[in-house]
Order: C-alpha cells, then structure tokens, then sequence
C-alpha cells in the first residue's frame, strides 16, 4: 500500500470521526441545553463532513483542508477566550480578593509623596570589592 493510499485512508477516518463528533455535539447541545442555533450549524458541519467522507475519492484532499481552516479560526477563537478568563480569574478576581483583605503590597500614600521634593533617591554606595564580586 503506498504512503497517498494510507494518508487518505487517515483523512477518511478522521472526517468519520469528525461526522460523528459534530453529530452528537449538536445532538447533546439541542436536548440538554434547548438550544437551537448552534446545534444547526454543527449538524451542518456534520453533513459536510460525512459527504466528505462518503465521496472522498471524488472530492480528494480539500475537504480536510477545509476543515483544517475552520479548525484553525475557531482554535483561534477559543484561546482568545481562554486568555481572557484566564486574566479574569488570575488577575481581577484573584487581585480584587487581596485588596478586599487589605494584601496590597502597591499601597499608596500620595499626600506623603507629594510632600517631598523628589522621588528620586542616590543609590547606597557599595565598595569595590563587593562591584567585583558581581562580576
């Protein structure tokens, strides 16, 4: 069997796989959430997948490349989504939590700031030995 032989065969197989994903996503999606837009659409996806699969002799390799764009815009999509609950859950929530209790390191008191002439301090002097050492 030659190496195209069994990549089709593969590709066949994952767009199988694929027909059956979408089917029962849009299935479980309809009967236990109710709803009714998005399990269209993976229905529809479905079907253009089975046809993919039962006439991938005709239709070749670009069925698989098309999913593989639709792949990549909703992988997109979704790590968009995951970024931003993750910021969400690390940052405002957990950060909110801390300054509720009073944990904010970056506690600011501007009348004190204002009060001095400068912000900007020397640095303490350090002897040559312990400069040589550092490098």
């Amino acid at each position: 069997m030659s190496d195209k032989a069994i990549a089709d065969g593969a590709e066949r197989a994952e767009l199988w796989k694929l027909t059956a994903a979408f089917a029962a996503g849009a299935v479980i999606l309809h009967l236990v959430f109710g709803w009714k837009g998005l399990p269209i659409a993976l229905a529809c996806l479905s079907g253009i997948a089975l046809c993919g699969a039962a006439f991938f002799s005709r239709i070749g390799h670009d069925i698989s490349l098309v999913f593989g764009l639709i792949a990549l815009l909703l992988g997109g999509v979704v790590s968009r989504v995951v970024i931003a609950a993750m910021y969400f859950v690390g940052v405002l929530c957990f950060g909110s939590v801390l300054r509720l209790f009073g944990m904010d390191r970056l506690d600011r008191d501007f009348q004190k700031c204002r009060a001095r002439p400068t912000m900007l301090t020397d640095a303490p002097a350090s002897p040559v030995e312990s400069f040589r050492r550092q490098s």
